[in-house]
């Protein structure tokens, strides 16, 4: 049976005399009082309490009451057990959770994580960061008018792998649940193969020691195919493991020649392959490692340090696979504030995020990135290039770095184009630097052409060193701070879980958490 309590309704009498009037100013004033009246109250539950029946069955604790201590859990990196007893003996946590009932002191481990199942299972964590956020920028007034967006590269509790030890633990993981799903089917396993892959004990196991890796690849390679051969088209082939040995076998491994297996070399598999099948949606890249991609975008004000500012706010996240570009992340971000109605006029970014395609489609909705463009190879190489050439209004060369006009300049459909005297470019004291004084020099026709997209980012590459530009561009700096909180304060480089449902879960959370305690913080101010 559902139980919900109305959170936004005070009580009659005040629970909190006892405290005394200083020691409950402080409560009210805390992280706790902000997460009371803009978090609680905003918590969906009525979608929660769908799982329950209206009448019938053991009443349910308080609705509010579990999925607020779910979010806190993850602010303050606790166990289970850690926040199981917080819930029973934090003052701060009964004041921030409003419990009003004795029952809702008395939760267990398996309460927790069953309520905590439920709300991953149902994405509550995506919508209540969404409408706790939103609550917190109308309460305070916030201005989102300026917003700066950067990633951070994070990892779950997830032990690295090698290809044998990935292997051997997918194998022994579909054994295990084998065991327990499919009682009947694991009786045709070889008990030799669970003392090899699940036991691990005496002559033969697998230690999965890196040493070990070359020598035993193949017959661990062996062994999974002949498992899911084995099984194909059995009961077990419903096992959400038996698919993760099906997607290994896919990624690692081929058939050639007819029936002989092969196992591909390293350069052969995709950076998104399956690591570990305690996580299986987690990536790899090559300058982060392996793990997962926060995207991060925040509100700003333009205040320099030591002034009174208001608290920037995070309002959007989302986490991807470390194969995933920051180029890609642009657009997901801007559909989700403009969908809120907190859509910025301003965004300053990365490089990677102002690429062309980002800043048409901003454009498009009135919004403005500043992030500085991608330069040329050359660029900063000891080349001269078009940024080095004077041009007119229109896109036409006057004069070349030495100083020398064109013979000719001309704009044809896609492309512009400047031709320079040859014996002039020739003897040139730039020619080696100079793209029309290296085309002389081999006897070719010096000439300068460039297309029109080209011409584009010329103007935004010297745009980008006027001071406008620079005084605009150092906000986004801020974020980093951001960043670093989240690590350090928040523990998102230590989290307690792993696969992407939870890994989600987390991150939300502890963003929410963030933006409660900046807030909490403005309002002690």
């Amino acid at each position: 049976m559902r139980r919900i309590r109305d959170h936004s309704t005070g009580e009659m009498f005040n629970r909190w005399e006892h405290l005394g009037q200083n020691r409950a100013k402080r409560l009210q004033s805390s992280w706790a009082g902000v997460f009371r009246t803009h978090v609680l109250t905003k918590l969906p539950v009525e979608k929660l309490s769908e799982e329950f029946d209206p009448v019938m069955g053991r009443p349910t604790v308080d609705l509010a009451v579990v999925t607020g201590a779910i979010i806190l859990q993850q602010i303050f990196n606790l166990t289970d057990r850690e926040t199981v007893e917080a819930i029973a003996f934090n003052i701060t946590w009964h004041y921030a959770l409003d419990i009003r009932s004795e029952a809702d002191l008395e939760m267990t481990d398996r309460t927790l994580r069953s309520y905590r199942k439920l709300v991953m299972d149902r994405g509550l964590d995506e919508i209540i960061f969404r409408d706790v956020t939103d609550g917190l920028i109308k309460s305070l007034g916030l201005d989102t008018s300026k917003q700066r967006i950067d990633s951070t590269a994070f990892k779950s509790a997830m032990r690295e792998l090698t290809r044998l030890g990935t292997f051997v633990e997918t194998i022994s993981k579909f054994i295990r649940e084998l065991k327990r799903k499919a009682p009947m089917e694991y009786e045709r396993v070889d008990p030799e193969i669970v003392r090899k892959y699940v036991d691990r004990e005496g002559e033969g196991c697998f230690g999965v020691r890196p040493i070990e890796t070359g020598k035993r690849l193949p017959e661990a390679a062996g062994m999974l195919r002949e498992m899911i051969e084995m099984f194909r088209g059995t009961d077990a082939e419903t096992i959400e493991s038996y698919g993760l040995m099906e997607r290994l076998f896919d990624e690692q491994c081929e058939i050639v020649d007819g029936n002989e297996l092969r196992i591909r070399i390293p350069k052969e598999v995709r950076c998104d392959n399956m690591n570990n099948p305690s996580d299986p949606d987690s990536s790899y890249n090559g300058h982060k490692g392996r793990g997962y991609t926060a995207q991060v975008m925040e509100t700003y004000t333009e205040v320099d340090h030591g002034e009174k500012k208001v608290p920037d706010i995070v309002t959007y996240v989302a986490i991807n696979k470390m194969t995933e570009m920051d180029t890609q992340a642009m657009k997901p971000a801007l559909d989700e504030v403009e969908e809120r109605g907190i859509k910025p006029e301003v965004v300053t970014a990365d490089t990677p995020y102002g690429a062309y395609a980002n800043r048409v489609d901003a454009l498009s909705r009135g919004v403005e990135i500043v992030a500085p463009s991608q330069p040329p190879q050359y660029y900063r190489s000891g080349m001269l290039s078009i940024e080095h050439f004077e041009l007119d209004a229109d896109g036409f060369v006057i004069k070349c770095p030495a100083g020398q006009v064109p013979k000719t300049v001309n704009a044809m459909k896609d492309r512009m184009d400047a031709r320079f005297e040859k014996s002039t470019c020739a003897t040139c004291e730039l020619a080696h630097f100079c793209p029309c004084g290296k085309r002389a020099l081999k006897g070719v026709k010096p000439r300068l052409w460039y297309r029109y997209k080209r011409l584009e980012r010329r103007n935004r590459l010297l745009y980008e060193q006027t001071a406008e530009f620079l005084d605009k561009y150092r906000w986004r700096a801020g974020i980093e701070g951001t960043m670093s909180r989240l690590k350090h304060w928040l523990k998102l480089d230590r989290l307690r879980v792993r696969g992407r449902p939870a890994v989600s879960l987390a991150l939300r959370f502890k963003v929410l958490g963030l933006n409660v305690l900046r807030c909490a913080t403005y309002m002690a101010a």
